[in-house]
């Protein structure tokens, strides 16, 4: 018996060889487990490669050798090895992205160009381009084809992708400058393009002209996305839709559809039946709402945001989620809040809602299936106090009505809602402290409140969070518990009263901290033992204007991320740490109104790679020395402010050639001259400022390209010679022109006369002769004061400095009777002795200059 088992069992192993044997020569001898590409396809994918001009190195791994089914953006079919799917969308790589952290504030200050944050938090997408679309032949089983931000414009043959894949299933077309001529002509294979594709993205395009017919073959299309193409002007919005009767999602965007388009006449909601997903989003449809919407009974979702309706929304049964932000609803009845009885997201947001919010009645609580899980209403003018019976919505996982008049405290019937998960409140006028939460938070936004009080220990609890964003209100202290928030991404309290010391107990667990903001709060002290390593590495610490204890913070040599460090006015004392050098780039770096002492030495890498800006500020301490010439290989660098310092020396050359935007080196002790190099600097020169030093020599005679100059202050220097006339000089922008207290000489160049935007020209204290300009009479303010005025007087310092701001004047009121006579006005509301100043400058100009 034992024995015929055996035998049995040999039987069965040798049975299993032999399949195995047989099974590896009918898959060609390939990997079981995943199979390799064929030679075919590879060269397909190696032709389109080498079409490209540039690939900017999305495509390096595309060697050679190398299996293309291993290659970045291919994907094949695990047991066959056919490559089924080509990703090459031209995309933007976001590294890290908080909503209003990170904000434009210092660009709108500094008067610069362009959005911070995009520029150093998102890397600039590359756009690929291809001539040549016969590649597209050797992967004839291609299901999933995504060429979007693909520059196909110039792409000759472009029909082929409509013939050639049969297979194809889903094709992404985005942004890729289409036409009717290089896309949507007639092939005499009509009948077979793209008759199985399911999904088809040709959003942001330039199609025109007649609606082409290949859409009446795609009998499976359940997925069309035409957004930001002309739809209505020349194509037939009622043909498109009855090409496609199997459509579920329609993606009409920005298509400048009207209401004339959605009028019963020219849509017939019944042979739509099945359509579950609408955006027409951000079009020309106002006023009443387009019911003929409302009658498409298995609408999942819908979008109108951007739109002019300010009618009431009608009952639709089965909506589940709508979005009518950006229109001009006035009444929070209008938008049917409480009338949808199914909806689980409503947006609302940026209209012109006014009164109080209406919470949910009891009435409410019997619809069978309310299940509200998101609702927005930012940005509107609601008012009032949050309705207590909030409560009563227990699926409610988001509420954001930030940017409204609401008040009063938040009722705790907020922090019951269990199943809460972001609550954003920000920029109100709420009060009173913190409610405690009894959900699993993941944001909490109350930033720009009235809110006071103790930060509530309790936040400690609740482990879920990952941002915490309470700056702008009255808060007192910082509770030890944030410190066991292990999901924290984001703690931001700027900007409040906070007091006591922060301790490394604050963060002994923020693992996963990225931003810590928490600058504004004078009586923080933050005593951080200088061995302490933190868990977390950072990417933007802002501690300027609290107090920073023991110099120079330590603990911030082990991070690694920095994009930006602001440690200005925090009580900082002695030289730059040298550890300080070997941090990697640092985009923006704030250390001014602090007592750092020594030479400028031991800087970071500013942007020394990237095409980001670069961002130094250092003005308001004790730094001695020269400008290092390190600085110049800072490329990306913007902004460079030294001022009110001891530095000395002269000023780089190579500084001439960075593409700054304003450069502020005043009150110093730098000498030498200024290069004629100067009058080549790049033109996006907003702000130069190198006065009071002792700079000498002439200034460049060569034109600068300054045409985005709006200040430029010589003023407190040993310039000489004649003022060039290049000041001014298409310089439309400029408003500001201090040269006043060096040794110019001649006369003030016509070409003053040119910045129409000039308000402020400081000349005093030079030795220029000839008239004033007569074309300086609209300027504000004007100074010009060639003399010297000996005036004994006890108390003439306290009067200059009154009289300071109608010095700037008196050259336009020579030439303006209507202008002495508002300042005689003025003056004989005053004092007798500024009177008398006044008129005795005006009379000593007049003399000076000859008139009568």
């Amino acid at each position: 018996m034992g024995n015929a088992h055996w035998g049995l069992g040999i039987r069965l192993v040798y049975m299993c060889i032999c399949l195995l044997r047989m099974t590896h020569k009918c898959v060609g001898g390939r990997n079981l487990t995943k199979a390799s590409c064929f030679e075919k396809e590879q060269q397909a994918l190696l032709k389109f490669k080498h079409s490209i001009k540039h690939d900017h190195g999305m495509l390096s791994s595309w060697e050679v050798g190398n299996d293309c089914c291993r290659w970045e953006r291919v994907g094949c079919d695990d047991a066959t090895g056919t490559v089924v799917s080509l990703h090459l969308r031209s995309s933007v790589r976001e590294e890290y992205y908080v909503d209003d952290i990170v904000s434009n504030l210092l660009f709108q200050e500094y008067g610069l160009d362009g959005e911070y944050k995009e520029y150093y938090l998102v890397d600039n997408p590359q756009e690929l381009i291809t001539y040549d679309m016969s590649w597209i032949y050797g992967l004839s089983k291609l299901e999933h084809l995504d060429l979007s931000r693909v520059d196909l414009s110039r792409t000759q043959h472009l029909d082929i992708l409509r013939y050639t894949i049969p297979s194809l299933l889903k094709l992404s077309l985005s942004e890729c400058g289409l036409s009717m001529a290089n896309f949507g002509s007639h092939h005499v294979n009509s009948s077979r393009e793209l008759a199985s594709i399911k999904h088809l993205d040709l959003s942001e395009n330039s199609f025109k002209g007649q609606l082409p017919n290949i859409f009446q073959n795609m009998t499976s299309l359940i997925f069309l996305d035409l957004s930001g193409n002309e739809i209505t002007t020349m194509w037939s919005f009622k043909k498109l839709l009855g090409m496609i009767p199997s459509i579920l999602e329609l993606r009409l965007s920005s298509c400048e559809i009207q209401n004339i388009n959605l009028s019963p006449s020219n849509l017939n909601s019944s042979i739509h039946s099945n359509i579950q997903h609408v955006d027409l989003s951000w079009n020309e449809i106002e006023g009443i709402f387009p019911y003929v919407l409302a009658n498409m009974s298995s609408l999942l979702s819908l979008d109108l945001s951007g739109n002019l309706l300010n009618s009431s929304i009608p009952v639709m049964p089965n909506l589940l989620k709508l979005d009518i932000s950006w229109n001009k609803f006035w009444e929070i009845e209008d938008v049917g809040i409480w009338r949808q009885c199914h909806i689980k997201e409503l947006i609302a947001s940026n209209n012109i809602i006014e009164g109080e919010i209406i919470g949910p009645t009891t009435n409410v609580s019997k619809c069978s299936q309310l299940s509200m899980e998101i609702l927005i209403l930012e940005n509107n003018r609601l008012n009032g106090s949050i309705p207590d019976s909030f409560e009563r919505l227990i699926n409610l996982r988001v509420i954001d009505m930030s940017s409204n008049e609401l008040t009063h405290p938040i009722p705790e019937a907020i922090g019951k809602l269990r199943s809460l998960q972001a609550l954003r409140l920000a920029f109100n006028k709420l009060t009173g402290p913190i409610p405690k939460f009894h959900a699993q938070l993941a944001i909490l936004k109350l930033p720009n409140n009235l809110l006071s009080g103790c930060i509530s220990e309790s936040l400690g609890n609740i482990t879920t969070l990952k941002e915490i964003q309470l700056h702008s209100n009255k808060f007192t202290s910082l509770p030890v518990s944030i410190g066991r928030l292990t999901s924290l991404k984001v703690l931001s309290v700027s900007n409040n009263s906070l007091q006591g010391v922060v301790s490394k107990d604050h963060f002994a667990n923020l693992s996963k901290l990225k931003i810590l903001i928490a600058n504004s709060n004078n009586n923080l002290v933050f005593n951080i033992s200088r061995e302490w390593i933190p868990p977390f590495q950072l990417k933007i610490v802002r501690l300027d204007s609290c107090k920073i204890e023991d110099g120079f913070p330590q603990w911030l040599r082990t991070q690694r991320e920095l994009y930006e460090l602001k440690l200005s006015n925090a009580s900082i004392f002695g030289p730059l740490p040298t550890w300080l050098r070997h941090m990697p780039i640092i985009r923006f770096l704030d250390l001014s109104q602090n007592k750092i002492t020594g030479p400028l030495m031991n800087l970071p890498s500013i942007n020394k790679v990237t095409h980001a800006p670069g961002m130094l500020f250092l003005q308001d301490n004790i730094l001695s020395g020269s400008i290092p010439m390190l600085l110049c290989n800072i490329k990306g660098l913007e902004v460079l402010d030294l001022s009110r310092n001891r530095l000395s020396g002269k000023i780089p050359n190579c500084l001439w050639n960075l593409p700054l935007q304003i450069m502020e080196l005043g009150s110093n002790n730098l000498s030498g001259v200024i290069p004629s190099s100067l009058g080549h600097m790049n033109g996006y020169l907003r702000r130069l400022k190198l006065n009071d030093n002792n700079l000498s020599g002439e200034l460049p005679q060569e034109p600068g390209y300054f045409v985005n100059l709006l200040m430029l202050d010589l003023g407190e220097n040993k310039f000489f010679g004649n003022i060039p006339e290049w000041i001014g000089e298409n310089m439309t922008r400029l408003s500001a022109v201090r040269l006043h207290k060096n040794n110019f000489t001649g006369r003030i160049p016509h070409s003053l006369c040119k910045s129409s935007s000039l308000q402020i020209l400081d000349l005093a204290h030079n030795n220029l002769t000839g008239p004033i300009p007569r074309c300086f009479e609209g300027l504000e303010c004007m100074k010009n004061d060639t003399y010297h005025t000996q005036i004994y007087d006890p108390h003439y310092d306290k009067i200059i400095q009154v009289l300071k701001g109608f010095w700037g004047i008196i050259g336009a009121l020579v030439l303006k009777k209507q202008w002495r006579h508002k300042l005689f006005m003025f003056s004989e509301e005053t004092i007798d002795k500024i009177y008398v100043v006044v008129m005795v400058g005006v009379l000593r100009m007049k003399r000076y200059l000859g008139f009568k």
